[in-house]
């Protein structure tokens, strides 16, 4: 189901294929569908007030050592490797490019790293704050994972736009209460079919497992999912954050107490594929409120008529 889908989408022109597996381009037709999903989702933001708030798609490699990304998910990350330096390495590496020799290896892991979720550089921005009553953002990027596949729903690199709460517990619950109702406000909008679930994040190893089986019997992930033939994918979550994100840099929620945080995030390109999924490769021939809710037009049947009776 989900390759044929992306042979209609490449054959289409949607989605363009490159070199590396989970690395696609887009045309104009996709991006202002996804457009119409994330100006949804700003909508519900500014609904609590929620400040926008825009990063690079890189983070300091150090801060997902700090938030202990780098321990849980090895398996997704990636850092980004230059050559620069002050002792001439830059020299070396032309030179071995123009004997058309290996180089990589001369290249060293940069102090950046690609952004694994697009609410990761909220925390260090509230380093050492209080964030009294509580404090919303609403941040939008693109992030990379480390998950190489012709699938089209498991891009390397991709947007996530997410609605982000810090605050005392109180106010986190209150947040995630509201994140699902707008996830289901969501859905239902653009006429998409979804199951919720609770969920996991993918952990590493061993130690993974405990945090796994953690994470379900706190209920502290739950998913949105679009339901294949292979399982379903998750389009959405909601998250629990606890004090993960917080406690690292020394965020306060109004008592002296270490912050909570939660955030709803939506996947934008995962969205339109669903889109497509269920209603099928052309966006002139899906369900009115579908169509209404992307822009997309609506079919003129008059005209194919008319060219019908022509011919």
């Amino acid at each position: 189901m989900r390759q044929r889908l992306r042979q209609a989408l490449c054959r289409d022109g949607y989605l363009f294929p490159t070199a590396v597996a989970g690395l696609y381009g887009r045309d104009g037709r996709f991006e202002s569908l996804v457009d119409a999903v994330g100006s949804a989702v700003s909508a519900m933001a500014a609904e609590v007030g929620a400040a926008v708030v825009r990063y690079p798609p890189a983070v300091a490699a150090d801060e997902l050592h700090r938030v202990g990304y780098l321990r849980s998910f090895p398996h997704l990350a990636g850092t980004i490797s230059v050559c620069a330096d002050t002792t001439g390495r830059e020299t070396a590496v032309a030179a071995r490019l123009h004997r058309d020799g290996a180089w990589e290896e001369l290249l060293r892991p940069s102090e950046l790293a690609p952004c694994p979720a697009a609410c990761y550089p909220v925390y260090p921005h509230l380093a050492g704050r209080d964030v009294g009553g509580g404090e919303w953002y609403d941040t939008m990027g693109y992030c990379f994972r480390r998950e190489p596949s012709d699938d089209p729903f498991r891009m390397q690199l991709f947007r996530m736009h997410e609605i982000v709460c810090v605050g005392d517990r109180a106010t986190v619950d209150r947040f995630l209460a509201r994140a699902h109702d707008f996830a289901g406000r969501l859905f239902t909008g653009f006429g998409l079919t979804v199951t919720r679930a609770v969920a996991t994040d993918p952990f590493f190893g061993s130690g993974g497992r405990m945090l796994a089986r953690e994470q379900l019997e706190r209920d502290l992930k739950q998913e949105y999912v679009c339901p294949t033939d292979d399982g379903g994918v998750a389009l959405a979550s909601v998250n629990d954050h606890e004090t993960h994100f917080t406690r690292p840099y020394g965020v306060t929620g109004g008592d002296g107490q270490p912050a909570v945080s939660a955030c709803v995030g939506f996947g934008l390109e995962r969205v339109v594929l669903a889109a497509f999924l269920q209603h099928g490769p052309s966006p002139r021939d899906w369900p009115e409120v579908t169509r209404r809710a992307f822009g997309a037009g609506r079919p003129d049947r008059a005209a194919d008529d008319g060219a019908a009776a022509d011919r």
